[in-house]
């Protein structure tokens, strides 16, 4: 289920911006994710596979590495940082 807060600022967005395109995000093996809600919210994450609906991640937490399954929508790239 999709957030109303998320659907409203994504209305705002369609409202204020003319030229907009929607592209599917590339969950590439190892790419880094933020997650953005539930348990793990703000964890940050490397991605092992991904499908249509879900992507497995790697989280680095205390000395051990966990899996875990998460969906889609929940994740966000992580931009890259300049160096």
């Amino acid at each position: 289920m999709i957030n109303p807060k998320d659907i409203d600022r994504v209305k705002r967005f369609l409202r204020d911006y003319e030229n907009v395109e929607v592209l599917a995000m590339n969950l590439a093996p190892n790419s880094r994710v933020i997650i953005k809600s539930g348990l793990l919210m703000d964890k940050e994450a490397r991605v092992i596979s991904a499908n249509k609906k879900r992507v497995e991640v790697e989280i680095d937490s205390m000395g051990y590495k966990l899996v875990a399954y998460v969906d889609k929508t929940n994740v966000e790239l992580v931009s890259k940082r300049s160096s």
